[in-house]
């Protein structure tokens, strides 16, 4: 099998399931952004049967174009590099004494979304899909808020339009972590929550950002 436009979804829900399963299975750790990003990958290249064109690239410098700070993206596949995917993770979770800084976390979970509009836009890069990935077991992402940076909503059923542009004023701690207006793509937060023993995890369900024309 190869990744192309008729498979493309079909592979990125089916990877994302088998992910979820085994982390209910607790057959897999996800301590970090890495390590989903890298069980990513790795299950993708199992129902690709271990395909020899199959590229998977971690930590592509390609937002140096956009941004001064944070300028890689997570990864990208392909097996045709006619036809890549993008892909940026986030998996902010609470721990024993803290928790993650969920207004900065937030922003910049919309600006990974303006980095992915901007990639398949750009017809240099070949980037004909791309998808944010996200888990957490902290309810500031699921539940909708307000302050200072509500702008930046990831509550569930959240729906943003796409083209949406927000201005970044630089006055709260969302809009100085990302220092810059975004220009979003069309996109829906839909949370699916999932019990494994005494612990409440939330798992994005994939929403592809696709190239136009």
């Amino acid at each position: 099998m190869n990744i192309n436009r008729d498979t493309v979804e079909i592979l990125v829900c089916k990877t994302w399931e088998n992910i979820k399963n085994r982390f209910l299975n607790e057959e897999i750790l996800l301590s970090s952004e890495r390590s989903l990003c890298f069980n990513f990958a790795w299950e993708m290249a199992i129902l690709l049967n271990c395909n020899r064109n199959f590229i998977a690239d971690f930590e592509w410098n390609i937002f140096k174009e956009l941004d001064s700070d944070d300028t890689f993206l997570d990864l990208r596949l392909y097996t045709d590099s006619d036809f890549q995917i993008a892909f940026e993770f986030k998996l902010p979770k609470k721990g024993e004494r803290s928790k993650s800084n969920h207004n900065q976390t937030r922003a910049k979970i919309y600006r990974d979304l303006d980095r992915l509009y901007w990639l398949v836009r750009n017809d240099k890069y070949n980037v004909q899909y791309a998808y944010f990935i996200c888990i957490t077991n902290e309810r500031h992402y699921i539940n909708y808020q307000t302050g200072k940076d509500e702008k930046f909503q990831t509550s569930h059923e959240t729906y943003i339009k796409q083209d949406l542009l927000l201005r970044n004023n630089n006055n709260t701690s969302g809009e100085k972590a990302i220092k810059r207006d975004l220009r979003l793509p069309e996109f829906i937060f839909w949370w699916e929550k999932i019990q494994r023993q005494d612990e409440v995890w939330y798992w994005l369900c994939p929403y592809p950002i696709i190239k136009q024309g």
